[in-house]
């Protein structure tokens, strides 16, 4: 029985001159945690971004959740300390 989820988006980014990909969810259920199933989900997200020729993969992650940087870190992602900090907009409704 699936024990959890993980999301992957994509967007092109001209940073990096093609696809970018996001981790935009992960969720694994309480009984399941600890158990290598947020690796092995995450696993199977970067192997998919390998088949897509994904240049980057990022992710964000509360300063709050410790568990959660020392998977990403494991996996090698690093906090990218490069000034820029992530804005955001919420519109109301929907563009018609």
């Amino acid at each position: 029985a699936p024990v959890g989820h993980v999301v992957l988006s994509l967007r092109f980014a001209m940073e990096f001159g093609g696809l970018l990909g996001y981790v935009d969810d992960l969720f694994v259920r309480p009984a399941a945690r600890r158990s290598g199933a947020a690796a092995a989900g995450l696993a199977a997200l970067m192997a998919e971004c390998r088949r897509l020729d994904c240049r980057a993969l990022e992710v964000e992650v509360g300063a709050d959740n410790p568990g959660a940087q020392a998977l990403y870190s494991r996996i090698g992602m690093r906090a990218m300390n490069d000034g820029r900090e992530m804005l955001r907009m919420v519109f109301d409704s929907p563009p018609t």
